[in-house]
């Protein structure tokens, strides 16, 4: 168990290979949904499908 406050994790293989992504620019206007969906994980994913094929605007 690790002390509180202090962070370190062992070593992985996604740790060693992701790279930053580059920053993308601010949303400009209006953006009309019926939906939003916060997240691109599965669950946020397969919601945003199942809401699309049932006809909402994601």
């Amino acid at each position: 168990m690790h002390a509180a406050g202090q962070s370190s994790y062992p070593p992985s293989w996604y740790a060693a290979s992701a790279t930053l992504l580059p920053e993308q620019p601010v949303l400009q206007g209006r953006i009309d949904a019926d939906v939003c969906i916060l997240g691109a994980g599965y669950t946020g994913l397969s919601a945003a499908l199942e809401l699309a094929e049932a006809g909402y605007k994601v």
